[in-house]
């Protein structure tokens, strides 16, 4: 049994089988949670940590009925099982029904506004210097930094009250997250104009290369631009990062592109309202993008009407990087032909 157990736990991941059980899940403060599998726990909002790093990555605890345990025992405690035959439902070796999904529905109440971070964003975009627009400016999205709003907190003087809040674990206190300062700020814009979300990317080697503001309210982050998209269209450009998006819209103006900056940002909720769409998954050409393809792919087909997995050439990593070597015209014949195979319903790859 020990080693049946072992074999499991190097074999499954913790956050795949989470989403395989139906478990909502968020990112708060760069952590990952769900909604507890205890099915005598009435969970509403996310409660139950998964690790995902650190020396108990694979192991789960749920912060308010205390429930814990690695990945077989998250079976076992979802679906009332004995750990064996939780081993065997993992091997899909017998018929136990995993906990459903809700059932697909097409709207759902779009995020709370953050009326900690409008301010923060408002003031970062009406105040883009003239080095934040060159370094957009390189990186072939002067065409888009208006239109969305991309500003940068690079400019001397810029209101520090403003920052995003941080919270200390250690000392219980709550300042101002300079970090945020001499950034690229793109805001996560509603169809309404509302500001529920920013990600701010360093404009020199400034550390992490990406800095998120959580969500004070609490709630899944939205993917990038994804309401405004869905409501313009039936046909879904989907990236890997904000940056990603912003070149697809650039290269190709009328695009409808999104970006979904992580699979773990994206919650159950999202999943639906994807319903009845054409999308179109443009990931990296590296590890982290292939798996990145899988698990939308999995995890997104239940409610599309067609998911087409496109490539940028091979010669780049990325979509921006292709924008920037290969220039407007180019890509925009480029991804005009994606998306006319997409159409096509066929799984377009270039060579």
């Amino acid at each position: 049994m020990e080693d049946r157990i072992a074999r499991v736990k190097a074999n499954y991941s913790l956050v795949e089988v989470a989403h395989r059980l139906g478990l909502r899940t968020e990112t708060r403060g760069g952590e990952l949670y769900a909604i507890c599998a205890n099915p005598q726990h009435d969970d509403h909002h996310p409660s139950m940590h998964l690790a995902t790093r650190g020396k108990h990555t694979g192991r789960f605890k749920c912060w308010s009925c205390n429930c814990s345990g690695d990945v077989v025992d998250l079976v076992s405690v979802a679906l009332g099982l004995k750990i064996g035959d939780a081993i065997s439902w993992l091997d899909g070796q017998n018929k136990a029904e995993p906990i459903k999904k809700t059932e697909p529905r097409v709207e759902r109440d779009a995020p709370t506004l953050n009326e900690d971070l409008y301010p923060f964003a408002f003031q970062a975009y009406q105040e883009r210097t003239d080095d934040a627009a060159m370094w957009l400016a390189n990186r072939g999205l002067a065409p888009v930094m208006d239109l969305f709003f991309i500003g940068s907190t690079d400019a001397r003087g810029f209101p520090t009250s403003l920052l995003p809040d941080k919270w200390d674990a250690e000392s219980g206190r709550i300042y101002k997250h300079k970090n945020f300062l001499n950034r690229i700020v793109v805001p996560y814009l509603m169809p309404n104009g509302d500001v529920p979300y920013v990600n701010a990317r360093a404009l020199g080697d400034q550390k992490p290369k990406y800095l998120k503001a959580a969500r004070p309210q609490g709630g899944s982050i939205p993917p990038y631009l994804m309401h405004m998209m869905l409501a313009m269209s039936d046909q879904i450009f989907v990236t890997e990062g904000e940056i990603d998006c912003l070149s697809l819209h650039a290269a190709l103006p009328g695009v409808a592109a999104c970006a979904i900056p992580g699979t773990q940002t994206l919650s159950v909720d999202d999943e639906v309202l994807f319903e009845g769409k054409d999308i179109i998954l443009v990931m990296d050409n590296d590890e982290a993008g292939k798996k990145a393809r899988a698990a939308l792919e999995e995890r997104l087909t239940p409610y599309t009407r067609s998911i087409t997995q496109a490539y940028v050439h091979p010669d780049f990593n990325d979509v921006n990087e292709q924008l920037v070597k290969r220039g407007r015209k180019w890509n925009s014949g480029y991804w005009e032909a994606v998306r006319t195979e997409a159409v096509k319903r066929k799984v377009y790859r270039t060579v």
